[in-house]
């Protein structure tokens, strides 16, 4: 069982990740989000509404400075 903290800091990420994201990259309605990586360096960000993909975010860079995202 979640303790109250928990699901704060639950709420809070998804409030905080959907407003900077839904609207400008993402307008597609998502109940989930999956990170993806290649080794340690995050490469893919996948939004999915009732575990259907509705958007990936892939993420390029140059070392380790991020140079781009792309949205399918």
């Amino acid at each position: 069982m979640a303790n109250i903290y928990d699901l704060n800091v639950k709420a809070y990420i998804t409030n905080t990740l959907n407003a900077l994201v839904k609207n400008t990259l993402i307008t597609e309605e998502y109940d989930e989000v999956s990170l993806g990586y290649s080794g340690t360096t995050l490469s893919t960000v996948t939004f999915k509404l009732s575990g259907a993909t509705v958007a990936t975010l892939t993420l390029s860079y140059s070392g380790t400075t991020l140079t781009g995202v792309t949205k399918t």
